[in-house]
């Protein structure tokens, strides 16, 4: 058995909760202040039923991962480099139990043509979903704006022109009841 084997058979949730623990460590330090917010969002993400977040832990951690070495590259040899150099080295089981995590529950990260991160996570516009895949040639569909106080679902009108209609009651705290 390989260790990438061994690596792919450990169970990333404690590994990730090691990281970022000593990510803390390292939030005070500017140069490696990314990797406590990203741990503790791959606690969250690997706790969530959904396997969108979890793809874009594994990605993110990835290219923090080159962050990293570029980082201690640059930095002289004191604790906190020792720290960082655990931290960049614990990705690596981290984001193969991830992966042998996420397929078990379904999902895959693709690397190819189609970009390094799942749609679901793409900014507005930027594919996936709801939006357009990037490098189509079709516009997305544009939807006309609703005209100015005309809100869908019921609630409460806060003024406005009632349309000729008797007004309506008004509530004890000034507003007006609409259903």
């Amino acid at each position: 058995m390989s260790g990438l084997d061994r690596f792919a058979q450990m169970d990333a949730i404690p590994l990730v909760r090691m990281g970022a623990a000593l990510s803390l460590i390292l939030a005070g330090n500017p140069a490696f202040s990314y990797n406590f917010p990203l741990m503790l969002f791959g606690v969250v993400s690997f706790e969530l039923t959904s396997t969108a977040p979890q793809q874009f832990f594994l990605t993110m951690v990835v290219f923090t991962g080159l962050f990293d070495f570029i980082n201690l590259l640059g930095n002289g040899f004191t604790i906190r480099t020792i720290v960082a150099f655990i931290v960049m080295c614990l990705k690596v089981p981290i984001y193969m139990g991830g992966l042998t995590s996420l397929r078990n529950r379904g999902g895959e990260i693709a690397w190819g043509s189609q970009g390094f991160a799942p749609a679901a996570w793409m900014p507005a516009g930027m594919g996936g979903g709801a939006g357009q895949p990037l490098g189509s040639d079709s516009a997305p569909a544009h939807h006309d704006p609703s005209p100015p106080g005309a809100f869908g679902g019921g609630g409460y009108r806060l003024g406005g022109d009632s349309g000729g209609a008797p007004p309506p009651r008004t509530t004890r705290d000034g507003y007006t009841s609409i259903a």
